[in-house]
Parts: C-alpha cells; structure tokens; sequence
C-alpha cells in the first residue's frame, strides 16, 4: 500500500518541530516516523537506485504548495545516517560503511571521520533551502543489489570458470558483457563505480587496476591459486587479448552486414543504369570490404589460438611467453582494423554517392 503523508498532520509535518523534542517528545517521534515511513517508500525503497541525493532539488521534490518545503526533514536525514540506512558517500569512498558481516558499528567510524562526538548533520544553516548539497549510499538497497549481482556470478562464472581467462576482463566487458551487461544496464556511471568499488573494497571479489578488472572471490580459488589476486602485468596482457577478440568479432560483423547490403545493391536493377565509373567503384569497394574480411578472419583465428594456448599453459613461464607473443599480435591487429577503417569509411562514402548520382 503506497504510503501518504496524513492530511490532518501536514501543519505539523511541515513546521519546524524540533522544538517537539523538549516540549512534546511524542509528537517529535510520530513527525519523524511518518517522514521516515515516506521517504523510505518513495526515496529508499522504490527502484534500484543506490543512492540518495539531498539539497535544494530534494527540499523542491516535498514541496506542499500550502507549507512551503518541510522544515525540519533534516533530522529524519541524519536519523538515517545514523542508524546505518544511508552513508555518506565521502565515508563509503573512505571504506567506513559497515557491511551486514562487520562487527563495528556505525558510530564508530562517524566519530572517527569526525573526530569527535558530533554525528553527521544533513543542516547547513537556517534559510529556506537550508539542507547540504550531499549524496548518500543506500546500504541495504546496495546490499540487496550485491545478492543479485552474486546469484549471478554465482551462476555464470563462479560455475563455468575453467581458466584465468574466464576471470579477467576489461572495465568495459565486465560491465557490458553478456553475462554481467544485464545488471549493469540500469546503473549510470556513478552507480557502477560505486558498485565496483563495493566489490573490490568491501566484498573482495573483484581486483582492478588500469580499467581491468580481476575476479578474486574464494568461489574461484581452485582456478586463481597459482595466480596473484592482485592485477599483473599478465592480466593487463589477457584482457588486451580478450578485447582484441571482441573488437575483431564486431568488426567481422559489421564487415559481414557491409557485404550483405553491397551483394543487394549489386543485384538491383537499377545498377546497371548507373554511370561505368560509379559501377567500378562500387564493386572495387564490395570486393576490398571481402578482402578485409578474409584478413580479419585469420586475426581471429590467431587470436583464438592465443587464447586457446592462454587457457592450457601449464606453468606460469609458458604463460608469460604466450602473452608476450600475443602482444605483437594486438598491435598488428589494431593497427590493421584502424586503417581499415579509414578506407572503408571513404569507398563507404563514394560508392554511396556513387549510388544517387545521376543516371548516364
């Protein structure tokens, strides 16, 4: 049942009612609890977002066209932040969020980052818009996210990892992938450092270093023993290899696509009305995009030899020497898809030009 603020209540809801605390403590506490029943509901509780921005936005989001912004939303703010519902995301950056198996609580480490007795205060001064333009990280939001993220690793990696190379990722594929690309899909930028650094500061599953990102859980401990936990140069070197093999598929699929329109244009009637000189441009651009595709085919297949040999090295030295083979490889590679492109992009253009010229 979707909560509403009580209409008999709103006078008192939107005063200032911290003199309640003294005067009438009842009062003070039922203020309080409604403004927590409602925020939790419409702020906290109510999509899958991690975390909760206060400021002049949020007083004009509670905005009642009668009162004016709620003047005292601040101590439900700080209530939150001190019972370990939302934390400031300076402290989360800090690693003093208090995860569900840590033993300290959370005024521990306020009065640590404070240096003092004093809890946080959402309240910056007495004006109108009086709350601190702050962020704050949903902690049980953030952990509820995390048992869905571990169903899936749980699922899709933890199961299937036979090899380093089904641990070691880009930033990019990890978030994008197929498997992983899913949770990540509703997460802005933001969200997903946020849960990242989750991952690797508090939870311990993951290592990163240099946009490359190493599964680390005990889950995998089987397969990364005779590996270190932290990221290696070696690692740097499989993710590159790992990329240059999604970058070459969906260069192949792209040349694929490009072919497949060139051979349907090429058995339009209307071709052949075309000026001669358009005509040979157009298949010289069909028969080059061909010719890149056989090159591209054979990068892919050394490639997946690399890998192939990266998933049964033996020892660790036979590794560090496939991976130094494999280094040459990516950049002959890259350097070929990118002046590819480059021709591609003008034969592209001319033959399409080429197409709505006028007849001879």
């Amino acid at each position: 049942m979707r909560v509403e603020l009580p209409q008999s209540r709103l006078p008192s809801l939107y005063r200032d009612f911290r003199p309640l605390k003294d005067l009438n403590p009842d009062g003070y506490e039922a203020n309080i609890s409604t403004w927590r029943d409602y925020l939790l509901e419409r702020y906290i509780n109510s999509s899958n977002k991690i975390t909760l921005s206060i400021g002049t936005k949020f007083l004009q989001g509670l905005t009642y066209e009668v009162y004016g912004v709620p003047k005292s939303i601040d101590i439900v703010i700080d209530a939150f932040v001190s019972e370990g519902n939302l934390v400031p995301i300076e402290l989360f950056y800090r690693d003093r969020m208090c995860t569900d198996n840590a033993k300290p609580g959370l005024w521990k480490w306020i009065k640590s980052w404070k240096g003092s007795t004093n809890l946080y205060r959402s309240r910056k001064d007495e004006t109108n818009f009086y709350l601190k333009e702050d962020e704050f990280v949903i902690k049980k939001k953030l952990e509820k996210e995390y048992q869905r993220f571990y169903e899936l690793l749980k699922r899709d990696i933890f199961t299937k990892a036979s090899s380093i190379t089904d641990l070691v990722f880009t930033k990019n594929e990890f978030i994008t992938g197929e498997t992983l690309g899913p949770f990540f899909a509703t997460y802005n930028e933001e969200a997903t450092n946020i849960f990242l650094y989750f991952l690797e500061n508090y939870k311990h599953v993951i290592a990163s270093k240099d946009n490359v990102i190493k599964i680390v859980a005990p889950e995998v401990e089987d397969v990364i023993s005779r590996f270190s936990k932290d990221i290696t140069e070696d690692d740097l070197r499989i993710a590159s290899v790992k990329a240059g093999i999604l970058n070459i598929n969906k260069q192949i699929t792209r040349l694929r696509k490009e072919i497949n329109e060139y051979n349907v244009k090429l058995k339009d009637p209307e071709f052949n009305e075309l000026p001669k000189k358009v005509r040979i441009e157009y298949k010289q651009a069909s028969l080059l995009s061909e010719k890149h595709l056989s090159r591209l085919l054979k990068f892919q297949n050394n490639l997946a030899e690399v890998r192939s040999q990266i998933d049964t090295s033996i020892t660790n030295a036979v590794l560090v020497q496939t991976l130094a083979q494999s280094n040459e490889v990516i950049k002959s590679i890259n350097k070929y898809i990118g002046s590819t492109e480059k021709v591609e992009k003008i034969c592209w253009t001319k033959s399409k030009r080429g197409m709505t010229a006028p007849k001879s």
